[in-house]
């Protein structure tokens, strides 16, 4: 999920992508996140104050998946288990 605009002969890439305050569910966020986390136009992503906040289980799948390789340097993401913030936090880290 890349967001960008075509002018001229030009490309613009959005490096960062913001979808606070919105409406998703668990599954939503997690969707939202795995699909990004392999984009390395895309350094930033923020799913802040969602509906609901992501599950452990989907929270684990992410994990897991940032773990075999992302090319994020931030992500905000309301997380419901320390282990798995704690997790992320090591994998952005290595990114920086």
């Amino acid at each position: 999920m890349i967001l960008w605009w075509q002018f001229s002969k030009q490309t613009i890439l959005f490096e960062s992508i913001s979808l606070d305050k919105n409406w998703f569910t668990s599954l939503g966020v997690y969707t939202i996140a795995d699909a990004v986390i392999k984009k390395k136009h895309v350094k930033k992503l923020s799913i802040m104050k969602p509906r609901a906040k992501i599950s452990n289980d989907e929270a684990e799948r992410l994990v897991q998946a940032m773990e075999k390789g992302t090319y994020l340097h931030e992500l905000h993401i309301q997380l419901r288990d320390e282990a798995h913030a704690e997790r992320l936090k090591k994998i952005l880290e290595k990114n920086k």
